[in-house]
């Protein structure tokens, strides 16, 4: 991580502690299993593509 991170993630119960890193300043979350996918500026949609072209590569690789 760079000096200071912003990180935006769903309410996934392994991203509670992710605030405590030290170079951490803010975490925002949205709520997928309450139907809130997208809150302003906060979602998760990039991350998601990106795992979904990952996951595709590996297929591919095996």
């Amino acid at each position: 991580m760079e000096n200071e991170a912003i990180i935006y993630t769903d309410e996934y119960v392994i991203y509670n502690n992710l605030i405590n890193h030290e170079k951490v300043v803010n975490h925002h979350t949205v709520n997928h299993g309450g139907g809130e996918f997208a809150r302003g500026e906060v979602h998760v949609n990039n991350n998601e593509n990106r795992h979904s072209l990952l996951r595709r590569f590996l297929r591919i690789g095996s």
